[in-house]
């Protein structure tokens, strides 16, 4: 491992920090949008976990959002309080719980979801499409290499 450290040291010590600069830089196009709708990007992405799969119970959501419990839990009852979700309660085990989209969640998402075409277009239009297929598959790649798991 030394060795590995010693023939890269200033490509891996940037990783994280590169990293969490592209996060931004794409994150910071979509702001407008969820600011719009009064949604954060965690609250858009729960939306989209529950509409997917509405048999997914916290831990699910968490491992899957890469969001922490008590963000998780706070979300999700901002979500319900708001009507977006309502929380059913598992017959079999009441310390679990499922969410599921109501109408009004599900007519939000169809309602902000086309607003980010054309913000998809215009990534399109940066990042040619060899280039976004290779930075996708290593994406892909570390994220099993640091989370063996993660992409299930």
């Amino acid at each position: 491992m030394a060795g590995l450290l010693e023939d890269r040291p200033s490509d891996l010590r940037r990783l994280p920090v590169l990293l969490h600069r592209a996060r931004e830089a794409f994150s910071v196009r979509f702001r407008d949008v969820f600011q719009e709708h009064d949604l954060t990007d965690q609250q858009w992405r729960i939306l989209l976990l529950i509409r997917s799969d509405p048999s997914s119970d916290i831990s699910d959501l968490g491992r899957r959002s890469f969001l922490l419990g008590p963000s998780l839990t706070r979300i999700l009852r901002s979500l319900a309080e708001r009507g977006l979700i309502l929380r059913r309660p598992d017959p079999e085990d009441a310390r679990r719980a499922f969410h599921e989209l109501t109408p009004k969640g599900a007519a939000l998402i169809d309602e902000v979801a086309p607003n980010f075409d054309p913000i998809y277009t215009d990534l399109a239009t940066r990042l040619d499409a060899e280039n976004l297929a290779r930075l996708t598959h290593e994406l892909e790649e570390l994220l099993r290499a640091l989370n063996p798991g993660a992409l299930d």
